[in-house]
């Protein structure tokens, strides 16, 4: 509870040194993911790169097509797993939000899990 009391007294105040580099983080990654997915430019978008195998296993002028459909199924793979990173990271994000907003609200308590410091029981030269 004197966490919770101290957070709202004097932390609230410094909550931009740790927001700032995460809006630029979720900024930076969030661009990124969009652009590797649905950039149509075939050189970065993974869609746009599958498009553009197809167009050339259907117009007869890929030099091997068995690599082309293997290579047409791995810019789609891609393009699902970048998704689904974003969500993840979305579900993450949100979830510490609600967190965060209750600790600064005083309905959740804000606590620290870090396991005590125990001092190694090896030798300098077992390091």
């Amino acid at each position: 509870m004197a966490t919770t009391i101290l957070l709202k007294m004097r932390g609230a105040k410094y909550l931009w040194i740790t927001c700032a580099p995460l809006a630029w983080l979720v900024t930076v990654t969030f661009t990124a993911g969009w652009q590797k997915i649905f950039s149509p430019v075939p050189a970065i978008g993974f869609l746009a790169q599958a498009n553009r195998l197809e167009a050339s296993l259907r117009a007869g002028t890929a030099v091997d097509p068995a690599a082309a459909q293997t290579l047409i199924f791995n810019a789609r793979l891609d393009a699902v797993l970048c998704g689904v990173f974003l969500v993840l990271v979305t579900a993450i994000l949100l979830d510490s939000m609600r967190v965060w907003i209750g600790i600064l609200r005083g309905t959740h308590e804000a606590r620290v899990c870090e396991a005590p410091f125990v001092v190694s029981q090896l030798r300098a030269e077992e390091i």
